[in-house]
C-alpha cells in the first residue's frame, strides 16, 4: 500500500503572523477588502477564502491566479518575501525597471550593483558629517 504525506502549513494567529503561509489576509486588508468581499470577487465561500488565509486549505495555482487578479498583485506576491514573494514597495520597484526603456536601466543595475558587497551583513554605513551639519547640531 502506497504511502501518503499530507503537508499542512501552519495556522496563522496573532502571535506567528510571521509564520503565516501566504500574504493573503495582510494583501486583502491593505486593499481595504472584506472577506466576504474577497470571497465574491474570487467566486468562493467566506469560509473558504478565510482558510485558505491561515494555511488550512491548499492554495494551488489556479486559486493563485484567481485570487491574485482580485487582489490586483502578481500570483508570486501572494507568497511571503522569504518564498520570494515582493512586498508593494518591492514590487513597485521591479514593476519600475521593466517599463522603464532599457537605457535607463543602467542606473538601476549600478545601484544594485554598489550594493552586493553589503548584502545580508547587516551593517550600517556611517558617513562623514560635514561641516555644516556639525554646526547645526
Amino acid at each position: 500500500m502506497p504511502e501518503c504525506v499530507i503537508l499542512k502549513f501552519p495556522t496563522m494567529t496573532k502571535d506567528n503572523s510571521r509564520d503565516c503561509p501566504n500574504r493573503i489576509r495582510e494583501l486583502r486588508k491593505a486593499r481595504g477588502l472584506t472577506l466576504a468581499q474577497l470571497a465574491q470577487a474570487v467566486g468562493m465561500t467566506t469560509g473558504h477564502v478565510q482558510k485558505l488565509e491561515v494555511g488550512e486549505r491548499e492554495l494551488t495555482l489556479p486559486v493563485m491566479e484567481r485570487v491574485a487578479g482580485a487582489l490586483e498583485v502578481a500570483v508570486a506576491d501572494l507568497l511571503p518575501p522569504a518564498l520570494g514573494g515582493l512586498t508593494d514597495k518591492e514590487r513597485r520597484i521591479v514593476d519600475t525597471y521593466r517599463e522603464v526603456p532599457s537605457y535607463l536601466r543602467g542606473a538601476f543595475d549600478g545601484m544594485a550593483d554598489s550594493q552586493q558587497q553589503w548584502r545580508g551583513r547587516g551593517e550600517i554605513a556611517s558617513f562623514p558629517q560635514d561641516e555644516t551639519a556639525k554646526r547645526s547640531a
